[in-house]
C-alpha cells in the first residue's frame, strides 16, 4: 500500500496536503507501507476452520455425534447377538441380549429391530407379545430391512399381532422378495399358487419358487417339485420334480423326503426301488416333528412298501400307526388286510367295517371295493 511522506519530517499522509502541517515543507515523496504478516500463511488450511477433518467437528465419525450414535447402535446390536447366541467369548443370556438389542433398536438399527421382534414373537428374554413383535417388525420393515418385511408379511398372513390380511401379507412379502429374501419369495409363490391376496397364477408361483429354490430354500425346492409333478405352471416332468425333491430332501425337508419316497415307490422319474422308497419314508418320519400328516402318510406308505415286499405283518403294523395318526385312507388298506388275511386272521366282517368307513367319506377305491366284494 502506497502513502505520501513529507521529505523533511517523514510524516505520512493518504494524499499530499500541499504544505506539511507539521513542518511547513512542500516537498513529498511516495513510499510503500510495510504489510502486516499473514497469520494463516504458514498453514493454508487454518484460514478455513472446515478445510480439514481435524478442524471440522462433523468431518469424521469420531466427532460427528450422529455417526457416533450409529456406531454405538451397531456395537449394541453385535453385543446383543453375542449374548443371544452365546458366541465370541460370552455365555448365552437372553435377558442381557434383549437389553442390548433394545438399545440398538431404539437408536434405529433395522436388524436389531427385526431381531427384537423375533424375541417378542417367541418369548425369548421377554414375555411373549405378538403385538410388540409386530411393532418392531414394522419399524424394521419401513427402513427396508427384508427380514423385517418378510416377518411382518408372515404376521399378516397368519393374523399374529394384527388382523389377518392376505393383501397386506402379499404387499410385505413382495417388498422382501424383490430384495432377494428367499423365504419371502417362497411365501409369495405359495400365495400365487393358492390365490391368496392375488389372482391365482401358477406361472407367477413357479417364478418365485424358482428364485427361492435357486438360493437353496428347501421349502421352495419342494414346492417347485410339486409343480413339476402335477404340471402346475410348468410342463409336467417327473425327472425335474425328482431333482427338486432330492435337493430339498437332502436338506432334511420331511415332506420332500416323503415325496421322493413316493417317486421311488411308483417309479416316477426313476426305476421303481422299494428299498430306496423305504429309506426316504423313514427319513421323513425322523424329520416329521409335530407334522402328523407327514408322519401318518409316511406310516401308510411304509405299510404299502412292506405289503409289496410280502411282509404283511410289518405292513399291518404301519397301517395301524397311520390310523392312529389320523390318516383315514389307511383304514381302507388295513381293511383289505383283514379281508385277505394278510398279517392278520381273515375276517370279512371286520374288513367291511374299516372299508365301509372310508366309503362313507367318499373314498372311491373303498366304494369300488365294497361293490365288487360285498
Amino acid at each position: 500500500m502506497q502513502i505520501v511522506m513529507c521529505a523533511r519530517c517523514r510524516a505520512g499522509f493518504m494524499m499530499s496536503p500541499g504544505v506539511c502541517p507539521f513542518c511547513g515543507s512542500m516537498q513529498f515523496f511516495l513510499a510503500e507501507m510495510p504489510t502486516a504478516p499473514n497469520p494463516y500463511a504458514a498453514n493454508p488450511y487454518a484460514a478455513n476452520p472446515y478445510a480439514n477433518a481435524y478442524a471440522n467437528p462433523y468431518a469424521n465419525a469420531y466427532t460427528n455425534p450422529y455417526a457416533a450414535m450409529q456406531n454405538q447402535a451397531e456395537t449394541n446390536y453385535q453385543t446383543g447377538m453375542n449374548y443371544l447366541e452365546g458366541k465370541n467369548g460370552v455365555s448365552k443370556n437372553e435377558y442381557t441380549a434383549v437389553r442390548y438389542l433394545t438399545e440398538a433398536a431404539n437408536a434405529g438399527h433395522a436388524k436389531a429391530q427385526y431381531k427384537l421382534g423375533n424375541c417378542y414373537r417367541d418369548g425369548v428374554g421377554v414375555i411373549k407379545n405378538e403385538y410388540e413383535a409386530v411393532n418392531w417388525y414394522r419399524k424394521s420393515a419401513e427402513q427396508g430391512c427384508p427380514e423385517g418385511q418378510h416377518n411382518l408379511g408372515w404376521c399378516y398372513a397368519h393374523g399374529k399381532g394384527v388382523t389377518q390380511n392376505d393383501y397386506e401379507a402379499v404387499k410385505w412379502y413382495r417388498k422382501a422378495a424383490e430384495q432377494g429374501d428367499a423365504k419371502a419369495q417362497c411365501n409369495l409363490g405359495i400365495f400365487y399358487s393358492e390365490g391368496r391376496g392375488v389372482t391365482q397364477n401358477y406361472y407367477e408361483a413357479v417364478k418365485w419358487y424358482r428364485k427361492a429354490a435357486e438360493q437353496g430354500s428347501a421349502n421352495a425346492q419342494w414346492n417347485l417339485g410339486i409343480c413339476y409333478s402335477y404340471g402346475k405352471g410348468v410342463t409336467q416332468n417327473y425327472h425335474e420334480s425328482m431333482k427338486w425333491y432330492r435337493m430339498a430332501a437332502e436338506q432334511g425337508h420331511a415332506r420332500a423326503q416323503a415325496c421322493l419316497g413316493c417317486c421311488y415307490f411308483e417309479g416316477w422319474g426313476c426305476a421303481q426301488d422299494l428299498n430306496a422308497a423305504i429309506m426316504w419314508f423313514r427319513k421323513a418320519l425322523e424329520n416329521s416333528g409335530d407334522d402328523r400328516e407327514v408322519r401318518g402318510s409316511s406310516y401308510q406308505a411304509l405299510g404299502k412298501c412292506y405289503e409289496e415286499k410280502y411282509d404283511y405283518t410289518t405292513a399291518v403294523e404301519y397301517y395301524e400307526k397311520a390310523i392312529r395318526e389320523g390318516i383315514n385312507e389307511a383304514q381302507y388298506d388295513y381293511g383289505k388286510c383283514w379281508y385277505y388275511g394278510r398279517g392278520v386272521p381273515k375276517n370279512r366282517d371286520l374288513a367291511k367295517v374299516f372299508i365301509e368307513s372310508e366309503a362313507k367319506k367318499g373314498y372311491q377305491p373303498a366304494i369300488d371295493f365294497l361293490k365288487e366284494h360285498f
